[in-house]
């Protein structure tokens, strides 16, 4: 039985990650920041009497990181890119290189293009995961690298105004493929478990459509009716303020480019992409089956969410 880590494991990802290599036979250790044990403690499925260990580490300390590796006696590990790292992670991974990990499953973005070297510096993410994945190739890894590209959990920034009956998006046919996080979290926990598969692997939602589109297929599961409302980039930056910088960046720019091209030009190998979480962690799940099981009908019809 194959001991792994799985850090920032109060995640969405991390957390299904950790359940799926657990499925698979694996030891499993949970890592988070003190401040995240809170939220930990909260997702009943993984605590302790159910076989999981926990550790404390934070992502930003190598030295946190070395350790919770060596009480672990972990070899393979879940992480996600830090933007917080000046050094585009390279830290991390030797810390859990000479620690005793020999294989990684990172999280990085489909918005990354090869090759890395290339990777405009921008104030977006793209170019932060690019920097990961190239300190991750230097450092010597083995490695799966998961590209995945817009989550549909994202839905929640905008689709709140649904209650009202009303939705204000930043250019409405921007096309995006919906992602369901806990379908990546299964991808990410069959490889962890598995530790064979090294490379790039890209991951879509199963759904291409457009943030109007998206967005109807939401208000329908909540038996809502809805009208959409274009908004400028200012009003859309206002809108979404409350954001980190480089993620509200990311999404500026997400949505301009992914306006401009057309689907296929966009996702050019989205039937592989939507195979890899097949293949990998079985599960696929449509954009109207995750939205009529998720918190987003709460926040539409007004309720508390849980």
């Amino acid at each position: 039985m194959p001991n792994v880590i799985v850090f920032g494991a109060a995640g969405a990802v991390a957390s299904t990650a950790a359940i799926e290599a657990k499925k698979r036979g694996a030891n499993v250790w949970l890592s988070v920041r003190q401040a995240e044990l809170e939220a930990l403690n909260r997702l009943r499925e993984l605590n302790e009497p159910k076989g999981y260990h926990r550790v404390i580490a934070d992502l930003t300390d190598p030295s946190t990181i070395a350790e919770a590796v060596r009480t672990s006696g972990a070899t393979a590990a879940f992480l996600y890119t830090v933007f917080a790292c000046q050094d585009g992670m390279k830290a991390v991974f030797e810390a859990l290189r000479d620690a005793g990990v020999t294989y990684v499953v990172l999280l990085s973005s489909y918005a990354v293009k090869d090759p890395l070297s290339a990777m405009e510096k921008t104030k977006g993410s793209p170019w932060h995961h690019a920097q990961a994945e190239i300190a991750l190739n230097d450092v010597g890894l083995k490695a799966a690298i998961l590209r995945p590209m817009y989550f549909c959990s994202n839905l929640f920034l905008v689709a709140h105004g649904a209650k009202h009956g009303v939705v204000e998006l930043f250019r409405p046919n921007t096309v995006f493929d919906f992602i369901v996080p806990a379908d990546i979290g299964t991808t990410a926990g069959a490889l962890l478990a598995a530790q064979k598969h090294q490379g790039v692997v890209p991951l879509n939602g199963p759904d291409l459509m457009t943030m109007q589109e998206a967005i109807r297929v939401v208000a329908k599961a909540a038996g809502r009716s809805v009208e959409i409302s274009e908004v400028d980039e200012y009003t859309f930056k206002r809108n979404l303020n409350h954001l980190p910088e480089v993620d509200l960046q990311s999404l500026i720019a997400n949505h301009i480019e992914y306006s401009a091209k057309p689907a296929e030009e966009l996702f050019p190998k989205h039937a592989e992409a939507v195979a890899n979480l097949r293949g990998h962690g079985g599960q696929v799940t449509s954009l109207a089956n995750w939205a009529r099981g998720s918190e987003l009908m709460s926040l539409i019809h007004g309720r508390p969410e849980p």
